[in-house]
């Protein structure tokens, strides 16, 4: 609430002190320039800040002119009420045996949410066969992808998810016109599995493991360019650092870097590869777009791959009950 004087400042104290009597434990806030709730109650350490018996529900509770935007207005000389981590206690007046210890200990607590994203990618492919010395150059079209997962967040730093995509490809003619591709729409998949760990107000470091299905590029006898499928198991690990943020949007960049197992294909073994991208986020309450970079190095015992990618992805996360 606004200070303006002592009555507004007398109706905040005889609001703590009715607090304090209740049994919970209360400060008072000025809200300073670029301030929101969520930033506040972080900077407290007032964890965990979502669900119905979280911080930022209990502190709209404890402000009533919060209640109409439920907390996502605030302005810079507000005073307002913040509840406390550890609560206080008082001597129980009757039935001092029926209190147990458990109701004095801080409770972990943890939510779900879920995540589609729609992408838009363009693809260049360079290939070296190691036996023909063939090489080929391939453009993509415009290619689609989408994909769900499913996510847990634990004490407001930990998260765990599980998800999957379908990848849509559609490729140009290539280089020479003496050439053919023996597939030139498709689509691969795949699994993954992460957890996330919030390092810090600006850093979330990921790791996880990803199964996918890469595919893989040969010129045979100069004429034709064979396009294999291979689902590849792939451990990955990400870092995300927000640049800036305000009450309602974020803006960042990340780093993810995916590691290719060897593994022993049907025409030919995978001996070494990797796949790394670089992007930029802008997220807006539940709406985030991506635009990255990325590059893959494919090693195997016929031909060294390289695919270069552009592209833009547009995630929508909400919570689940």
């Amino acid at each position: 609430m606004l200070i303006i004087g002592k009555k507004r400042r007398k109706i905040c104290h005889t609001a703590i002190a009715l607090i304090v009597a209740q049994g919970v434990s209360a400060q008072t806030y000025i809200v300073q320039k670029n301030d929101y709730l969520s930033k506040i109650l972080n900077q407290k350490k007032l964890y965990p800040l979502y669900g119905p018996d979280g911080t930022i529900s209990q502190t709209i509770a404890l402000n009533d002119f919060l209640k109409v935007s439920k907390g996502d207005l605030i302005y810079p000389g507000q005073e307002i009420i913040l509840p406390i981590k550890t609560p206080i206690t008082e001597v129980p007046r009757s039935k001092p045996t029926e209190e147990t210890p458990q109701e004095n200990q801080p409770k972990r607590n943890s939510t779900a949410s879920a995540s589609a994203y729609f992408g838009l990618r363009y693809l260049q492919i360079q290939s070296q066969d190691k036996l023909n010395l063939g090489s080929l150059a391939i453009n993509s079209n415009l290619s689609p992808s989408i994909g769900f997962s499913w996510n847990v967040h634990w004490d407001e730093k930990i998260t765990y998810s599980i998800g999957a995509e379908a990848l849509f490809y559609s490729y140009q003619k290539p280089n020479s016109v003496n050439r053919n591709l023996n597939r030139y729409k498709g689509q691969s998949y795949a699994l993954y599995a992460s957890g996330s760990y919030l390092l810090n107000e600006k850093l979330t470091l990921t790791g996880g493991i990803k199964a996918k299905e890469y595919h893989f590029y040969r010129v045979e006898q100069f004429t034709t360019i064979n396009i294999e499928k291979e689902m590849v198991i792939a451990p990955l690990i990400s870092l995300r650092y927000k640049i800036k943020e305000t009450q309602n949007a974020e803006l960042g960049t990340y780093v993810n870097f995916l590691k290719l197992l060897p593994r022993s294909a049907d025409q030919f073994e995978i001996e070494d590869g990797h796949e790394y991208s670089l992007g930029m986020y802008l997220k807006r309450n539940s709406l985030e777009a991506q635009f990255y970079y990325s590059q893959n190095g494919q090693d195997t015992s016929l031909t060294y791959n390289k695919v270069k990618q552009l592209g833009i992805n547009f995630i929508y996360d909400w919570e689940l009950p």
